[in-house]
């Protein structure tokens, strides 16, 4: 209604919405994202999320080129705001490539494009005091993926985030947050390799390699 209204900080607040747009150019490898997220969908407690992507990613075994797409529908329970429950879908292209000649079959038998379309159930608990700079309470989310296209096979995954306050000052600043992550996935046995789950390296087993904890064969994963 007025300049003082811009400067304040009062004007242009929005509803919640979020925007990100991600940009990693290379000669090698990119990435690009862009995900909008509007967390009260015509006014109601349905929030909606989407996004688009594009990547390269390098592996010891391979290369792998991957677009798509994801939808998330999610709803947030009345009585219990922390509690909500989500459907999501996702619709991907991806392509294994530069595979070395004496690759395990494991490997060689998914090179090439192939189609992935996921179809998610989950349920998520979130008492965080910050979405973005949390310093107390924790996350719980629980989902069951079918995936449907070039392959077909279920997934599981559950993982927990709590955040706890050491040590503040006196005035409420100066917080120190002791982060604790952990999570417990499984996927089908016909899951194509760049579908699979593999330990090792940062945020999973300390002292492994990347992807290192795993099948070998022909000293690759």
């Amino acid at each position: 209604t007025s300049m003082d209204d811009l400067f304040s900080g009062r004007a242009f607040r929005g509803g919640g919405q979020e925007l990100r747009l991600e940009a990693m150019p290379g000669t090698q490898f990119q990435r690009y994202a862009a995900t909008f997220r509007e967390p009260f969908l015509f006014d109601s407690r349905y929030g909606l999320t989407t996004s688009g992507y594009y990547y390269n990613r390098s592996f010891a075994e391979y290369n792998e080129d991957r677009y798509g797409g994801r939808a998330t529908i999610d709803y947030r329970f009345a009585d219990s705001p922390i509690w909500r429950a989500s459907f999501a879908t996702r619709l991907e292209g991806v392509n294994v490539k530069d595979v070395p000649f004496w690759a395990s079959p494991a490997i060689t038998d998914d090179a090439g494009q192939s189609t992935v379309l996921g179809l998610r159930a989950g349920l998520n608990r979130d008492t965080r005091d910050s979405y973005l700079l949390p310093t107390s309470g924790s996350v719980i989310d629980v989902g069951v993926e079918q995936v449907l296209g070039d392959y077909q096979f279920p997934i599981g995954t559950a993982e927990y985030s709590g955040f706890f306050t050491l040590y503040q000052r006196k005035d409420g600043s100066g917080k120190h947050v002791l982060a604790a992550r952990s999570q417990v996935a499984v996927a089908g046995g016909n899951a194509p390799v760049f579908e699979r789950f593999y330990a090792g390296g940062f945020r999973s087993l300390r002292g492994f390699t990347f992807r290192g904890v795993g099948p070998y064969e022909n000293n690759l994963n």
